[in-house]
């Protein structure tokens, strides 16, 4: 389990909660997101995670932009999935590393 914002009704905002840690599938990341866009968008299905784009650490440590392949499954969560294809790692510094720089584009 992780937690994340879960929304469970259109009329009602998201509610900070427990929430199955979803599987990466063949191709696919699961990622510590670190940020979260605030936005988010549906096909109508509930509950779903909100958000629809993100920075977070991949398994190699490495920093990335990415955005959600899937409306129900967003970014403001402990963990999400991300295309290794489609994100995007930018020059990065952080407090933890703060002389290193990561810099590659896909």
């Amino acid at each position: 389990m992780m937690n994340a914002a879960v929304v469970t009704a259109f009329a009602e905002p998201p509610r900070y909660q427990p929430f199955a840690v979803p599987m990466a599938r063949d191709g696919e990341i699961l990622v510590d997101v670190l940020a979260a866009g605030q936005h988010y968008t549906s096909s109508g299905m509930l509950p779903l995670i909100a958000g629809v784009d993100g920075v977070g650490r991949r398994p190699d440590g490495k920093l990335v932009y990415f955005a959600a392949d899937d409306d129900a499954l967003g970014t403001m969560a402990d963990k999400a999935i991300v295309d290794p294809l489609a994100d995007i790692e930018r020059a990065w510094t952080t407090k933890e590393n703060p002389g290193e720089r990561t810099v590659l584009m896909p």
